[in-house]
């Protein structure tokens, strides 16, 4: 009887002690885990609970296989791979590295082409009206272009590419952290993107090609490694040593540097972005490669902008001023100083709302396709009106008053 009641003792005594355990535990737990609602947006991720319908949306994207395969059947045909067999498939990386760095350039080219071509053919006819002395007439025609170009890249993303939107730069990240997000570095996106940069691109909107073409550089890399075709069973030989998960991720990762190659023209600034940003395994290889890749995209860009009188410049499709004919002096480094100062802080407010603003989109536009395009509308109306009228505001100065020396 006496071991009973001890045996009962004891057990009132554990449930006492884990009650009191899990009461002190749910009186910690609001100061050491807050909830979302007390928390910041921009924190929240460390901590948060998924939810049954998150975990299903979780369950519908597969993980890339990055790991290092070491195993008998391997090794025994590794042993019997010859040391031309090894040549060639090094040899092959860099050509289709070549490939990569060739084609990202071209599209570089095409898009600023027919950016360039439509803008001059916008502002020509706006201009012409000005001239007249009818500016509203002017206002429509410069609006109307601006708001169809708007609704026809709004419109190619939604109903054919939606993989296309945005800057596409989180997709080339998670594949290359190992999570494959279907139809994100197809062919199909790859033509909606490009075609959809142009318009979005033409219409005025304040936006820019850098972003987009990591992802198109990124979905060329993509193609030309694996160079196949699910829908047309069509899967060269060649290639075949090449249809792996990390083959795959290399070839990404030199796509994202060549497209940052291409639009700023910095082949370095394109492999430190690749390394630093975009991807989490690397090697020593693969910096030679995504570096000679990166130069061939900058050469493309440079040696199409040129004509036929070929010339090598150190800007790709964006350029920074007239750094070459004006040389700064040392007084002058106190305000860049401050500039910079005025930057970060601006920066971090912009960071601070753009957070809570694409939170409240991802909440309420998502999932209807209509609000989507009414909200690019709404952008469209409110920056031309601010491109088109705050110039009418200030009167016109001759280029040599502000900038004297120049022819």
């Amino acid at each position: 009887m006496s071991g009973h009641g001890d045996t009962n003792e004891s057990t009132h005594l554990l449930r006492s002690a884990r009650s009191r355990s899990d009461a002190g535990a749910r009186v910690r737990k609001p100061s050491m885990v807050p909830s979302d609602k007390d928390r910041s947006v921009t924190h929240a991720r460390g901590h948060h609970q998924y939810t049954l319908a998150e975990r299903v949306a979780m369950n519908q994207y597969q993980s890339l296989d990055y790991a290092v395969v070491d195993n008998e059947l391997l090794r025994e045909y590794q042993s019997k791979e010859t040391g031309w067999q090894h040549i060639t498939k090094t040899f092959g990386k860099w050509v289709v590295c070549l490939g990569i760095g060739l084609f990202t350039g071209m599209v570089a080219w095409g898009i600023k082409k027919a950016v360039d071509n439509i803008q001059d053919l916008k502002f020509e006819l706006a201009q012409n009206y000005i001239n007249q002395g009818s500016p509203y007439i002017a206002f429509l025609i410069y609006y109307g272009m601006n708001i169809g170009f708007a609704a026809a890249a709004c419109a190619c993303v939604l109903i054919i590419g939606p993989a296309a939107g945005g800057s596409g730069i989180p997709e080339v990240k998670s594949s290359l952290n190992g999570v494959r997000i279907r139809y994100s570095l197809n062919v199909r996106t790859l033509l909606t993107k490009s075609f959809s940069l142009v318009l979005a691109y033409s219409s005025g909107l304040v936006l820019g090609p850098e972003g987009p073409m990591i992802h198109i550089g990124s979905m060329i890399g993509n193609a030309l490694g694996q160079l196949k075709s699910r829908s047309m069973k069509w899967y060269p030989a060649v290639m075949w040593r090449y249809h792996n998960d990390r083959d795959r991720r290399d070839f990404i990762s030199v796509g994202a540097a060549a497209g940052i190659a291409a639009a700023f023209g910095a082949p370095i600034g394109g492999v430190l972005f690749s390394i630093e940003e975009a991807s989490s395994f690397w090697s020593r290889q693969l910096t030679w490669r995504t570096f000679f890749c990166c130069m061939i995209a900058t050469f493309t860009v440079n040696a199409m902008m040129s004509g036929p009188v070929i010339q090598i410049f150190d800007t790709g499709l964006l350029t920074f001023g007239f750094s070459r004919n004006y040389l700064y002096r040392y007084p002058e480094l106190l305000p860049f100083s401050l500039l910079g100062v005025i930057g970060g802080l601006t920066g971090a407010l912009f960071v601070f709302f753009s957070v809570r603003l694409f939170k409240w989109r991802a909440d309420k536009l998502h999932n209807h396709r209509i609000y989507r395009f009414i909200e690019i509308l709404l952008i469209a109306t409110i920056t031309s009106a601010l491109c088109f009228g705050l110039p009418a505001l200030f009167s016109c100065r001759s280029v040599n008053s502000v900038t004297p020396g120049l022819p």
